[in-house]
């Protein structure tokens, strides 16, 4: 384990990564300052040595700096770092350094949560101490303080990896590395769509030698054709190969197969709708059966996963039309995924803050026949709509509540009103999760005005 005690180390951003980096790194005997540009003062980090509002020379005085993944790593102060030879890491990167356990990382545009989730819960149903971490919203700095101070042994890290989280990455070591697909998102921090990619994939560089990578074989530019020392598994629900290895799964519409064409898990039996679900099922089982042969475990544990909150949340049915919360989806190719598990009659709810310049005209090519109306809001909403004024029946509302409360009153029986934005929240709300609980809040008190 790194020794750090008595190192200077300075922690840019206070969120959850930048609290847990400072958190582990005091009780390992570091000197830490937290910097937080956030006017706000933050009572989880009045225990250290801080300031808030700004980032002032200070920040220099260290021997290391540790980087919170929500600031962009071109800002002047943050490339001075740079100029001064003072190294900067994530947060995950930094934690890597205290453990010796197996670390599984997943990335990818949308499904990394689903993914994490189904192989955390796999893990632990097989008696594995699997610690579940990353960019779902668990620091994993403090898994990593956890397992040191419970002095676990057989610990499995599972983690989410954000391109944020990956750009900075530069000594972890990963066992399994998974890309579950790359579609354009964050164009607001990236220059392009190349630079985006490079983001992600930079996960195969960090992959020990010996180790398996698993990619979606749907998006043959994640194929890797550099590293010759670790194992590619390629998983696909697209098409059936010939020659498929003992930890290769495909699939239908209908089953998952193994390499011997098995059907091995009925996908009707699960909560996970939409060829994008299936896919992340796939990656699931491909990596926990690396770690164990119990495929019945694998199973059962597939066929009881409840989807995630703000992800093709079914909120209520009632009076023949579905409320469904896909809040979650802050980008285009995670709505074109969540309207393709619909055949038609959606009201679909678009808007919040765009991430760059997002050709929304893609939803009308795709799925004109299911939609029966797009109604916008926020301050993306505008623009979406001067997009598809041609090709659908639209209307812009700039307030979310009262865009939910229209889309209710457009919705008749056979309906479905789906919020799948498209778009981050910012503009409105802190984050996707407080946008979903308030459509879930908004569907829930007017259904029951309705009863009265």
């Amino acid at each position: 384990m790194k020794k750090i005690e008595n190192k200077k180390i300075t922690i840019l951003g206070g969120g959850v990564s930048g609290t847990g980096a400072a958190t582990l790194a005091t009780e390992l005997g570091a000197k830490v300052f937290v910097s937080d540009n956030s006017c706000e003062r933050d009572k989880e980090l009045i225990r250290f040595e801080s300031e808030f509002g700004k980032h002032s020379k200070k920040i220099y005085d260290c021997d290391f700096a540790v980087i919170s993944p929500g600031i962009d790593p071109r800002q002047s102060f943050v490339k001075k770092f740079d100029v001064l030879n003072i190294p900067i890491f994530s947060e995950i990167d930094f934690s890597s350094w205290f453990t010796k356990s197996p670390i599984i990382a997943v990335t990818g545009s949308n499904g990394k949560s689903t993914t994490v989730s189904l192989i955390n819960q796999i893990l632990l149903k097989g008696g594995f101490d699997s610690m579940l971490g990353g960019n779902i919203g668990i620091s994993f700095a403090l898994n990593i303080l956890q397992e040191i101070l419970k002095e676990k042994k057989e610990t499995l890290h599972v983690l989410e990896l954000s391109s944020f989280q990956l750009e900075n990455c530069k000594k972890l070591e990963v066992d399994t590395g998974v890309i579950l697909n790359i579609s354009e998102d964050h164009l607001d921090r990236y220059n392009n769509f190349n630079e985006y990619v490079s983001a992600k994939m930079n996960l195969v560089n960090l992959i020990k030698s010996g180790g398996q990578y698993f990619y979606n074989s749907n998006f043959n530019f994640l194929e890797n054709k550099n590293r010759k020392d670790i194992t590619n598994i390629s998983f696909t629900s697209s098409k059936i190969c010939e020659d498929y290895s003992k930890y290769q799964y495909f699939s239908d519409s209908k089953f998952v197969y193994n390499g011997n064409k098995e059907k091995i898990i009925d996908l009707g039996k699960t909560n996970l709708k939409g060829k994008h679900n299936h896919e992340n099922i796939l990656a699931a089982i491909s990596v926990s059966s690396l770690y164990m042969e119990n495929s019945e475990i694998i199973s059962k544990e597939i066929e009881n996963f409840k989807p995630l909150k703000h992800r093709m949340e079914i909120v209520s049915k009632m009076n023949g039309v579905e409320y469904v919360n896909d809040s979650k989806a802050t980008n285009l190719h995670s709505t074109l995924s969540a309207l393709k598990s619909y055949g038609e009659n959606v009201i679909l709810i678009l808007g919040g803050l765009d991430k760059g310049n997002t050709d929304f005209t893609k939803i009308q090519r795709l799925f004109k026949s299911t939609i029966k109306i797009i109604i916008t809001y926020g301050k993306s909403g505008e623009r979406i709509c001067e997009q598809i004024d041609q090709i659908s029946s639209f209307k812009y509302i700039e307030s979310f509540d009262d865009c939910i409360d229209y889309a209710m009153d457009k919705s008749t029986p056979g309906d479905v009103v789906l919020l799948s934005p498209g778009c981050a929240s910012y503009d409105q709300f802190d984050s996707y999760k407080d946008r979903g609980e308030r459509f879930c809040e908004l569907v829930n008190k007017k259904l029951e005005e309705k009863k009265v």
